[in-house]
């Protein structure tokens, strides 16, 4: 079977799993089809397995991004070889592939969500890329000249810095606000904006910084559940985009089949 054959007629499914959703796909024809996404939070994945997949085309293999943790792991392989047969692909971080290099000395330890990101946009990009992922944590990596990982923040999403807010203090919050300018005028407003003013920014910072650093414009990319959100408060231009992971994925599986 050649690697065109391989991802044709739903035979490969690519799933990616972060802290709260789990989202799945078929790799048909070097691409993704439609990504559903589901919460994976107070429910066993057993249960939410035979939802969602209970009646789909079994696939002959499945590749996964999880980093929601060994328990998520365990409980989806034994689901897999007990309805599907196979044994699941769990991507890994590792030191290079696909012309990136990973900035960490131990490279399984960064989020292998960050890294098939970051494989996603060097193939996507040319030139030096800071990307801000905003869901429930904000990861900003970096990937500079020649696929090298320069290095990478990790901060509380915004629904986060609400909660530890409002968890050690007396504020009563009881609704989700939109801003509107800079400048908060009532308190709800104003504990979303210093969060979402906060990690603009940084991510201002980060952008120029680098840019200075290396002697060349940096395309700032965001992606993730509040990535319009961030980009709304940002003075500097931002490129939107989703389903990076699974473009990663994609990515190496055609590397790796070559």
């Amino acid at each position: 079977m050649t690697s065109s054959d391989a991802t044709k007629n739903h035979q490969i499914m690519l799933l990616d799993i972060g802290n709260t959703n789990l989202k799945w796909t078929w790799l048909d024809d070097n691409s993704h089809g439609s990504i559903t996404s589901v919460s994976h939070k107070g429910c066993s994945i057993g249960q939410l397995a035979a939802t969602e997949w209970g009646a789909i085309p079994v696939p002959k293999q499945t590749y996964i991004s999880n980093v929601a943790g060994p328990e998520m792991e365990a409980g989806l392989t034994d689901w897999i070889r007990k309805h599907w047969g196979h044994e699941p692909r769990y991507i890994r971080s590792t030191p290079q592939a696909c012309g990136v290099t990973n900035s960490y000395q131990e490279a399984m330890r960064l989020g292998v969500d960050r890294w098939l990101t970051l494989i996603a946009l060097h193939a996507q990009y040319s030139g030096p890329v800071c990307v801000v992922d905003c869901g429930t944590a904000v990861t900003i990596d970096v990937l500079g000249l020649d696929g090298q990982h320069m290095g990478g923040l990790i901060l509380p999403g915004f629904g986060l810095m609400q909660y530890a807010l409002l968890e050690h203090t007396a504020i009563n919050f009881d609704e989700d606000v939109e801003l509107d300018g800079l400048l908060a005028t009532d308190t709800e407003s104003a504990i979303l904006a210093g969060g979402v003013s906060a990690v603009a920014a940084l991510v201002e910072r980060i952008q120029h910084t680098i840019a200075d650093q290396l002697g060349e414009p940096v395309t700032l990319v965001l992606t993730g559940s509040d990535a319009v959100r961030l980009g709304r408060v940002l003075s500097v231009p931002a490129v939107i985009e989703s389903g990076l992971v699974m473009q990663g994925l994609i990515v190496l599986i055609i590397s790796e089949n070559k």
